[in-house]
């Protein structure tokens, strides 16, 4: 037997046994789209087909992948939910980082994504197709408390997970939405002359970041509390400078490391971010 029939034969059993509620008349289907986007190096339904070693004309293979595709009785949601936490269970007993990211998609849609990072890529766990143009059916807050269940659901148990999104994104219900489920939160936030946020400091004055530090290379670090029209959260704020000979700054505000996992989250390199 070829090496790759035995190996899609092997797949396809796996696929079957860890989707014993879903049709094998659905999960075979899925199980050769898999290897065949792995095998063509595209999504391309065409290529797809022409990939796979089945002793059958690509043109048939197409038509049935096509068929797959367009079945309403394929449920993406069903499946995910049941591969998911199968996919995650390497992640026991590590840190797992986590990143939020909003993606505008051809001008009519957003993206609305959380992706594990995983050997400096980051791969889809859980998403949300919003419009881009109108109003979004629900709060964007509603939303992310609804992604971050269905991940926190997923992962295995005594993972350490950090989130990390985009300045637009950090507030407090979203730090709020992120320790309900256990998880610290890192975002970048703005910080400059014009704007940005303020943070209450330990003896109780109020001042903007930026006036936290007065010139070009300066580092600045220290206990603070920040969304003052939530009526603060406790964080843990970090200035560093950026390149160039200006005063741009990166502040990062974060909780202190959780202890016992001795493990140091990378910052994202923006402007600013901040971690619960």
């Amino acid at each position: 037997m070829p090496p790759r029939v035995r190996l899609l034969q092997g797949w396809t059993g796996q696929l079957i046994a860890l989707l014993p509620e879903v049709r094998v008349t659905q999960v075979r289907p899925l199980a050769l789209f898999v290897v065949g986007m792995v095998w063509a190096g595209r999504v391309n339904v065409r290529a797809v087909a022409a990939a796979l070693p089945l002793a059958v004309a690509d043109a048939s293979i197409d038509q049935r992948l096509r068929r797959w595709l367009v079945n309403e009785r394929v449920r993406v949601d069903v499946l995910w939910r049941a591969l998911l936490p199968r996919l995650l269970a390497s992640r026991a007993d590590q840190d797992v980082l986590v990143v939020l990211d909003p993606t505008p998609h051809n001008g009519e849609a957003t993206i609305l994504m959380l992706s594990l990072v995983c050997r400096r890529r980051t791969l889809p766990v859980a998403w949300r197709v919003l419009p881009q143009q109108t109003a979004w059916p629900r709060p964007q807050i509603d939303e992310l408390r609804e992604l971050f269940a269905e991940v926190a659901a997923a992962l295995p148990a005594n993972c350490a997970v950090t989130v990390m999104g985009d300045r637009g994104l950090p507030s407090a219900e979203v730090v709020d939405a992120c320790r309900a489920v256990g998880w610290d939160a890192r975002f970048r936030l703005s910080a400059d002359a014009r704007q940005g946020h303020s943070v209450r400091l330990a003896d109780g004055r109020v001042r903007p970041i930026w006036d936290l530090v007065t010139g070009p290379g300066q580092r600045w670090t220290g206990a603070v509390e920040v969304f003052t029209a939530a009526n603060w959260r406790p964080m843990e704020l970090t200035i560093r400078p950026r390149p160039g000979p200006d005063r741009a700054v990166a502040p990062r505000v974060h909780p202190p490391e959780r202890r016992g996992t001795g493990a140091r989250v990378p910052a994202p390199r923006p402007r600013g971010s901040y971690r619960r």
